[in-house]
């Protein structure tokens, strides 16, 4: 039987709950220091299991990255690790 995996341990999330959802605020691009706080090192922007957010203010914190990138506000990229 050396063919069979192991099973992957589920994580489950369903007693989480957005914090906007929560505090009932709206998301803007002006709060850059709030919507850092969702982005990678590398200045990507992190998935809904990892930020813990609801479907509908992923979408809102993703328009508002990009709304805050084009002011500059935020960078493009992350923190360039220089040799």
């Amino acid at each position: 039987m050396a063919g069979i995996k192991p099973k992957r341990k589920r994580i489950n999330k369903l007693n989480a709950v957005c914090p906007f959802c929560k505090e009932k605020k709206p998301i803007s691009w002006r709060e850059s220091a709030v919507l850092s706080g969702f982005l990678t090192p590398r200045g990507r922007l992190m998935a809904r299991k990892q930020s813990g957010i609801c479907a509908r203010h992923q979408k809102a914190v993703a328009r508002s990255v990009k709304q805050a990138r084009h002011l500059s506000l935020l960078s493009f990229v992350g923190i360039v690790a220089e040799n």
